[in-house]
């Protein structure tokens, strides 16, 4: 479902059905690793993000979000415990949940589950609406449909926006998404978000704090049953998205290329696609998405995430009972351009 660069280069990925796993630069894999939380792995839901704490190498934290029994139902829940992942058989110990998102129940669709520090140092969490409870990403009083936003050790940071008003969750950072498994941040640290639409209306949207992005009063998507959902595409006081796709690719995640291999891939922003089974490169201009390109599609594969590595390529999940880790580069007469 995941990755995450550890310091020495290795790899440590998340597999949806509970396990956590180390992958070396030839593609071994460590052992499980041991004392990872108990997941309900129904659905779209299981053991999700990895997430690194910005000192890692001092303190070997690591943040993971899944959906976490309670009874006969569940909920998406946040953990962090200390890695020894340098051990023969890499071993998680001291967990503690920081974060339970306040509702739950019996589905394990839209979940969200993204992690991601921001240059703040604070940690990112989406919150999908559930599928079945998409009005809660209205209401102030509920973590479902929000993008959440607290501290390392799940306290609340004092400029929240929703902080000081009365009745509502002061963990919320923006509200009415549907379900965002998307999370990256640009060159300026600005945070930039990608959700599923329903049929169609998937979105890519800038963050900003106490911003309604409007699901579901306003989208570009209709129900599943091609019924229409709430007013249509606008209304005043409810944020446009960026870009958004219709008919729905069901965007995964996305990172923003740094450019240490390609100039020309320099600040695109690289969405993963389950539906649409590629990654869509995104070229910007004023802020605005100017051109779009659709690669990787003789995976012929759901693709869950990608990221950056420290060599400069992708890496780039596939979403299959037989997932694969692939890493992908410029081409190379693209490359010699550049050199030249």
């Amino acid at each position: 479902w995941s990755l995450a660069f550890l310091p020495d280069g290795r790899m440590l990925v998340s597999e949806r059905p509970g396990r956590l796993r180390i992958v070396a630069a030839d593609g071994s894999l460590s052992p499980p690793v041991a004392g990872v939380p108990a997941v309900r792995a129904k659905a779209t839901g299981g053991l999700l993000d990895i997430a690194l704490d910005p000192h890692f190498i001092q303190n070997n934290l690591v943040y993971l979000s899944y959906l976490e029994p309670r009874g006969d139902d569940a909920g998406l829940a946040v953990a962090r415990a200390q890695l020894d992942w340098r051990a023969a058989v890499p071993t998680l110990a001291d967990t503690e949940v920081i974060f339970r998102a306040d509702r739950w129940g019996p589905g394990g669709e839209n979940i969200g589950a993204r992690l991601l520090f921001g240059r703040d140092g604070l940690l990112y969490v989406t919150v999908g609406d559930r599928f079945d409870q998409r009005d809660d990403a209205q209401k102030l009083d509920s973590d479902l449909g929000k993008l959440i936003r607290i501290a390392p050790d799940g306290t609340i940071p004092a400029d929240n926006p929703f902080v000081d008003m009365p009745g509502a969750r002061p963990e919320i950072y923006a509200l009415g998404l549907r379900n965002a498994e998307g999370l990256a941040l640009d060159s300026e640290g600005r945070l930039w978000e990608a959700e599923n639409g329903a049929k169609g209306g998937d979105e890519l949207n800038l963050i900003r704090p106490g911003t309604n992005y409007g699901w579901p009063i306003i989208t570009y998507g209709r129900d599943y049953s091609d019924a229409p959902i709430g007013i249509g595409t606008s209304r005043d006081g409810l944020e446009q998205p960026v870009y958004y796709w219709d008919p729905s690719i069901a965007p995964s995640n996305l990172t923003i290329y740094d450019g240490a291999l390609s100039a020309q891939w320099k600040d695109n922003i690289f969405v993963t696609a389950l539906k649409g089974m590629h990654v869509s490169r995104l070229v910007l201009r004023d802020g605005r998405v100017a051109a779009e390109e659709e690669i990787l599609g003789e995976l012929k594969a759901r693709i869950r995430d990608v990221r950056e590595g420290p060599d400069g390529a992708l890496y780039v999940l596939t979403d299959q009972a037989d997932g694969r880790l692939v890493r992908v580069v410029p081409r190379k007469e693209r490359i010699a351009r550049r050199e030249r």
